[in-house]
């Protein structure tokens, strides 16, 4: 069994069901598909509940259901974790899989947004105990935002930022020159370009080393991004949105 087939199983719907009812399900799987920032596993959701809903018998609606699943895994919470004892580690989420590198690039999360009571009003969709996990680059450098401005907002940025990253062994300093931000000015008077601006300096100057990125039937690649992933160890440690990770990589 390859690693996607693990990670993607779904076992077979519940019987005792009208037609209508596992379209709902199918609608409802597409809102979540939608929240994990997967616009083709929302658009191919929709279209499944569509066909479920034109079914006349609940067993050909489930045959419907089950054929989706197959293909998408529902995004649900992402799954971090490690391959086998000792491959990369990996996060996986809707029909993407990020393996290797850094935490910052397999999180979309370049600014290192902790997990908090918080996190989800900051558009994360996962923790894995010490850092946040966004479906996407740009929901990532939204969340830095909304974080930085909850936590340090009438902080200078060289104050805010060197009490944000202490022990990181990431350089703030380095990292507001390269933002050619104005160190002195106060986060409250960010603006939203601002942020963007010190995300871009993490992603090419912080802790942000890029892996490898498979999507499960990608249409550009279907075949050579699934065989990307089979290739790894099926017996990978795993957990649903909590790695308990806590080191810095």
């Amino acid at each position: 069994m390859g690693l996607f087939d693990w990670l993607f199983g779904r076992g077979a719907a519940s019987g005792g069901e009208a037609a209508y009812d596992v379209a709902d399900r199918l609608d409802r799987a597409a809102d979540r598909f939608r929240n994990a920032g997967d616009r083709k596993g929302e658009n191919a959701a929709r279209r499944a509940a569509a066909e479920a809903r034109r079914c006349r018998r609940a067993a050909d609606a489930l045959a419907v259901e089950r054929a989706f699943f197959t293909r998408w895994r529902d995004p649900g919470k992402p799954v971090a974790g490690r391959v086998g004892s000792s491959g990369p580690e990996f996060v996986q989420y809707g029909n993407s899989m990020r393996a290797g590198g850094t935490r910052e690039w397999r999180y979309n999360n370049p600014g290192r947004v902790p997990c908090t009571d918080r996190s989800s009003s900051y558009g994360a969709i996962g923790c894995d105990g010490e850092l946040a996990i966004f479906p996407d680059y740009s929901a990532g450098v939204l969340g830095l935002s909304h974080y930085l401005r909850d936590e340090y907002h009438e902080k200078k940025l060289r104050d805010a930022l060197g009490d944000h990253l202490d022990g990181t062994g990431i350089d703030p300093n380095a990292l507001i020159a390269r933002s050619g931000l104005n160190p002195d000015a106060k986060v409250a008077d960010l603006t939203d370009a601002d942020v963007s601006a010190f995300g871009d300096a993490c992603r090419e100057g912080g802790g942000w080393q890029e892996g490898n990125q498979s999507d499960r039937g990608s249409e550009s690649s279907p075949t050579s991004a699934d065989e990307g992933i089979d290739s790894h160890s099926a017996d990978a440690s795993h957990s649903d949105g909590v790695s308990g990770h806590t080191d810095n990589s």
